[in-house]
């Protein structure tokens, strides 16, 4: 009986442990010296905040896995899903974006897939502004369809 009693706690504890949600904050410092504007192509939302510090920008990117656990959310984070690419768009101006980003992860032999929220904070300095590519671009269709 006590070895019924001792599994099915065991059994308990593992279920509340897999039922919790996984987060993770990462933090990246972009270079954007001289830098007007930044475009960002990225799947989540776009918070924007203004700092003091010149010549650089802070990304804070918050994620929150509903359905998967951290071993996942450490395997997707070394495997470079949520890096970000600076590149040059124009002058004045980079494109950041998450070249690894894949929407679709699955994450057991089921099929299912990673459910997933995606904050980013960008910190900027005064006079440099963030664009939402895909809010222009959801926009602009929205505009057309009228």
């Amino acid at each position: 009986m006590r070895k019924y009693i001792t599994t099915i706690c065991l059994l308990a504890i593992f279920a509340i442990a897999n039922a919790q949600q996984a987060n993770k904050t990462l933090v990246k410092t972009l270079d954007i010296n001289s830098v007007e504007t930044l475009f960002v192509d990225l799947d989540g939302e776009i918070i924007t905040k203004t700092w003091d510090t010149e010549g650089f920008a802070r990304v804070q990117i918050a994620i929150t896995y509903e359905n998967a656990s951290t071993n996942i959310m450490r395997f997707l984070i070394s495997k470079g899903r949520y890096n970000l690419s600076l590149t040059p768009d124009t002058v004045g101006a980079f494109m950041i974006n998450q070249p690894n980003y894949k929407e679709d992860v699955q994450i057991d032999k089921e099929g299912s897939l990673l459910i997933e929220k995606l904050i980013y904070t960008f910190y900027v300095p005064k006079g440099v502004s963030v664009v939402n590519n895909r809010e222009i671009t959801s926009k602009s269709i929205v505009d057309n369809k009228e």
